[in-house]
């Protein structure tokens, strides 16, 4: 079954990097299709890296804030009414992510989203596939996978103020990126750099997600 994730803390699933003003005890955190692209495309950072204008910058603000209030009404579903939900929620947001963008454009975001997230996203099907992973492969990743959730949930329950948990976040994602580039043969290293396409160099701020 999906559980509640909000889009914050889908990136944060995902990186390892931002914070959130939400309270730990309700961060499930699980990149669910579509949500990650719809937090990271709210980056003006993104936004410019993509060559998109003030007006898509509206219409993925107003997308994005009705989705996570669409999510939070769905988490107070039944649990065996959540997925059909959520599965709905999933198909809405790559509809909007294919109208809005151009082939282009959606490709460089896909290579965005595979640089921030790192970690998890080497783990879907698609990518796994692409990396021609071995089941080892898949079994140690999910493991620092599982490892980077559970130090990640730590540092936002834990940490004091709000720098020093950005710090602490930062710290694991470096780490994260070395275990899964020392997971790799040189071939997939070689298939990896071809996936994540050129270096992102804007900066992402999240937030607790919020009306603005």
């Amino acid at each position: 079954m999906i559980k509640f994730g909000t889009w914050v803390s889908a990136v944060i699933a995902a990186t390892v990097l931002a914070t959130s003003g939400r309270a730990a005890d309700d961060q499930e955190l699980i990149a669910e299709s579509g949500a990650m692209e719809i937090v990271l495309l709210r980056q003006h950072s993104v936004q410019h890296d993509l060559g998109l204008t003030d007006v898509h910058g509206k219409k993925i603000h107003s997308f994005a804030t009705k989705q996570w209030e669409k999510a939070r009404e769905i988490h107070k579903l039944p649990a065996a009414e959540q997925d059909a939900k959520y599965n709905e929620l999933t198909k809405e947001n790559e509809k909007f992510l294919s109208d809005l963008l151009t082939a282009d454009q959606r490709k460089r975001l896909d290579q965005i989203s595979l640089q921030v997230a790192g970690l998890l996203t080497a783990g879907r099907p698609d990518i796994a596939s692409q990396l021609k992973l071995t089941s080892d492969q898949k079994k140690k990743l999910e493991a620092f996978h599982k490892e980077a959730h559970k130090e990640a949930k730590a540092i936002l329950k834990e940490a004091t103020d709000a720098n020093t948990k950005q710090d602490e976040l930062k710290k694991l994602h470096e780490t994260n990126k070395t275990h899964l580039i020392g997971l790799l043969t040189s071939e997939q290293k070689a298939i990896w750099k071809t996936l994540v396409g050129p270096e992102f160099k804007g900066e992402l701020h999240f937030s607790a997600a919020k009306k603005d």
